[in-house]
């Protein structure tokens, strides 16, 4: 979003404050705390070469929530594939959008 509003020359300052408000105050979303078990598996992607440490953590959370993993990164998907781990509860904006409907 970051890029394409700089390449489009757009200021977004005002949507954005509408989007933040919308996550923290909506009650829609339920906020985690990454547990250690989650950080020692983000670490150990790490280690296997994955170099996003968000994208680690959040799929560690993900994992030891039980939760959904929303991306669209398919190098990641594919890096966690390669190393064995489980993609099930990955899901694209357009997979999630058509599991609510």
């Amino acid at each position: 979003v970051f890029r394409e509003s700089q390449r489009l020359k757009l200021d977004l300052e005002e949507i954005l404050d509408i989007a933040i408000k919308s996550l923290l105050e909506s009650g829609f979303y339920e906020w985690i705390q990454p547990t250690s078990e989650a950080v020692k598996l983000a670490f150990k992607l790490r280690k296997l070469g994955h170099r996003d440490n968000i994208d680690n953590l959040l799929y560690a959370a993900s994992i030891t929530n039980n939760m959904i993993f929303l991306t669209m990164n398919k190098n990641f998907k594919n890096f966690l594939l390669k190393e064995g781990y489980k993609v099930n509860n990955l899901m694209s904006h357009t997979q999630l959008l058509l599991k609510i409907k």
